[in-house]
């Protein structure tokens, strides 16, 4: 992990859940993309190619299913 960020993951944790609030409050979706995808082993958190290209196709296959 970043040395700026180091010492603070379990601060990052918590921001799935905050947003989740806000978006259950409003009814909007929401993913947590630390279900589907690893951060990048170089700084724990940025995300590699790959990792960002399956990231896309779930959010693509969610907006699609959303019908809008």
């Amino acid at each position: 992990m970043s040395m700026s960020f180091a010492g603070n993951e379990s601060e990052s944790l918590k921001l799935y859940e905050n947003y989740k609030k806000v978006c259950d409050l409003f009814a909007i979706p929401i993913i947590n993309s630390a279900d589907y995808v690893k951060v990048s082993e170089i700084d724990g958190l940025h995300l590699e190619p790959g990792e960002q290209l399956k990231l896309g196709k779930i959010i693509s296959e969610k907006v699609l299913s959303m019908n809008i």
